[in-house]
């Protein structure tokens, strides 16, 4: 008697059993795909502003200072901050030289001011530069206002603590209630005035020169154009936070409170701070903060795409992941150039 096998298939449950069983697997593997992949756009961005960082410090070598976060497209009188940003002297430090000889060869052919003025050279608004774009950035890489398209940047110049301070690069009436004008901006990489290395009575290791913003210009105008001085500048805190003097020589200028703990009112002990986080959502409607006109809808610091950190560059050539939720006193000393030691606070004001 011959016997013959007998073939037996799925069952329909069994099948459904498997497909539940890799469908699992899918969804566990995919975050930490998602983490390996994330990790290697943020080691990218590090590596951009790197290269920029160096890019800085050898343009000081040749230039005797750093490039001034924005040139003023006026020689006389009160400067503006509205000709091109520290990224168009660093082009042929960046290998971009063919960029940087096309940009200069439209502006000969025009004369001062539109000679100094990055909104009528068309080279300079349409071209990408790739290492000023963080590959986590998701925005729109050009926006397209009043006829021109301008190329996005995510790398900007930390211009000051605040926006008054700030301020002192574009306007020589202000009254200095916050101390000496000399003083200010109190950042790293100002606008209209090079800084030397000399000028980092921190040290450049204590002093952030550059960091990410993920402002795509899609909420106001104007927005993160590379070759604009006028949006090349950050500040550290919004307009919202009051400030106090903290050294007597009026180098250093703190938000109330930020010691946790310690209040507005420090006589009375009143007005607890609310603490904030060092980033902003780019989708919603922004602290109207702009470094130069209050009127502008520009977003008032850092931000980045990258979970928990943004990436900044230092005056020592390092690049470091600060965390968006950065103590706000810290975050005060590394901004500055010149703020005094934080013993200094320490020693007036405790540790909270």
């Amino acid at each position: 008697m011959i016997q013959r096998s007998r073939m037996r298939g799925f069952t329909l449950v069994e099948l459904l059993v498997v497909i539940a069983i890799i469908a699992i697997l899918i969804a566990l593997l995919l975050p930490a795909i998602q983490q390996v992949r994330e990790a290697a756009r943020r080691a990218n961005c590090v590596n951009n502003l790197k290269q920029i960082d160096l890019a800085m410090h050898t343009y000081h070598d040749a230039q005797n200072g750093f490039p001034p976060a924005a040139m003023s497209t006026v020689t006389t009188g009160t400067p503006n901050a509205l000709g091109y940003s520290y990224l168009y002297h660093l082009l042929p430090g960046l290998e971009l030289k063919t960029l940087y000889d096309q940009i200069k060869a439209e502006d000969d052919k025009k004369t001062a001011p539109a000679s100094k003025d990055p909104t009528q050279n068309t080279v300079a608004l349409s071209s990408r530069v790739g290492a000023a774009t963080c590959p986590s950035y998701s925005g729109q890489t050009y926006v397209d206002e009043a006829n021109k398209r301008f190329a996005i940047s995510n790398y900007k110049a930390m211009g000051a603590t605040h926006k008054e301070s700030l301020l002192y690069a574009t306007n020589t009436s202000i009254n200095p209630k916050y101390g000496t004008k000399n003083l200010h901006p109190d950042g790293g990489v100002i606008p209209t005035r090079k800084m030397k290395l000399r000028d980092y009575v921190d040290g450049t290791s204590n002093t952030m020169m550059l960091c990410e913003s993920a402002d795509d210009g899609s909420l106001g105008s104007p927005g993160s154009y590379w070759a604009y001085g006028l949006t090349a500048a950050v500040v550290a805190l919004p307009s919202t936070v009051n400030y106090i003097q903290i050294t007597t020589a009026g180098s250093f200028f703190a938000p109330q409170g930020f010691v946790p703990g310690k209040y507005e009112d420090e006589a009375n002990y009143a007005n607890p701070i609310t603490y904030f986080s060092w980033d902003y959502e780019p989708t919603t409607t922004g602290t109207n903060a702009g470094p130069y006109d209050t009127g502008m809808k520009m977003k008032f610091g850092p931000s980045s795409r990258h979970p928990a950190v943004i990436n900044c560059a230092f005056g020592d050539g390092s690049v470091r992941s600060v965390a968006k939720n950065v103590d706000q006193g810290l975050l005060m000393f590394i901004v500055t150039r010149a703020g005094s030691d934080p013993n200094e606070y320490m020693a007036r004001y405790g540790g909270g």
